[in-house]
């Protein structure tokens, strides 16, 4: 088995925007081992490597990083690694290429629940439009 270089590891580190305490607890591997690049029993890094260099080609380093933080049809992604659901996590991979990257904003306090009317013109949440005047009486309008 190929040893796995530490240059192989740090790219992947930071394609996904890793700390360093989540690739130690991704990786099950102590600071030491991580340092030097000690990671043979890991099968699955050689394979993350390819699949996320291809991700990144697809979605962009920052669309990467932002996509692993947010959460997706199978969660967020960042979770499953460290789960250490790599299968899942290569699913969640697949979703983002076939979909790209679906961002839902959160909506401005001032526009109204989706499928709700509008206020009246009326509602006392609204104010009056014209201001009544000395000449004009505008009750009940």
């Amino acid at each position: 088995m190929a040893r796995t270089s530490s240059s192989e590891l740090g790219r992947l580190i930071g394609l996904l925007g890793l700390t360093d305490d989540e690739t130690l607890e991704i990786f099950a591997v102590d600071p030491l081992s991580l340092i030097s690049g000690e990671l043979d029993h890991r099968p699955e890094l050689p394979i993350l490597g390819v699949l996320t260099e291809a991700a990144a080609e697809h979605a962009g380093p920052a669309g990467l990083h932002r996509w692993m933080r947010a959460t997706g049809p199978a969660g967020r992604p960042i979770d499953l690694l460290l789960a250490g659901d790599f299968a899942a996590f290569e699913d969640a991979l697949e979703t983002l290429a076939d979909r790209g990257i679906v961002l839902r904003g959160t909506r401005s306090p001032a526009s109204p629940p989706s499928g709700s009317p509008p206020p009246r013109p009326d509602s006392p949440d609204r104010p009056n439009p014209r201001p009544a005047g000395r000449d004009r009486q505008t009750d009940g309008l």
